[in-house]
């Protein structure tokens, strides 16, 4: 049976690159995995996991930490009220957990 290994959104596997040169060995890390920033494409990593695996990422990775992710699943939230209310609640938590960790300078303020 195969192992197999999911990683969060954002993890950076990296390779490491040997190049032998006269006197000397010389490594060079290159990434593997891009990293994904935009609100969509977090949102659409986080809409694929479940309520705790969503929190478990806001609160361990810097990526999610944006004021405008924040805005993105509230509006998530906010279509799924009528009908969903329970996942839409569990939403606005997550919404409001992200605003938490966002930097100040990227706080909307009145």
């Amino acid at each position: 049976m195969g192992a197999e290994l999911l990683l969060p959104l954002g993890t950076r596997w990296h390779e490491n690159v040997y190049s032998v040169s006269d006197d000397f060995i010389e490594e060079t890390v290159e990434p593997l995995l891009p990293v994904i920033s935009s609100p969509d494409e977090l949102w659409a990593h986080l809409e694929g996991c479940s309520a705790p695996e969503r929190r478990l990422l806001v609160q361990d990775l810097e990526e999610y930490w944006s004021c405008e992710l924040a805005e993105r699943v509230e509006a998530e939230s906010v279509k799924l009220a009528p009908t969903q209310p329970q996942d839409s609640l569990e939403l606005a938590e997550l919404a409001r957990l992200i605003a938490e960790r966002a930097p100040d300078e990227t706080r909307w303020r009145p």
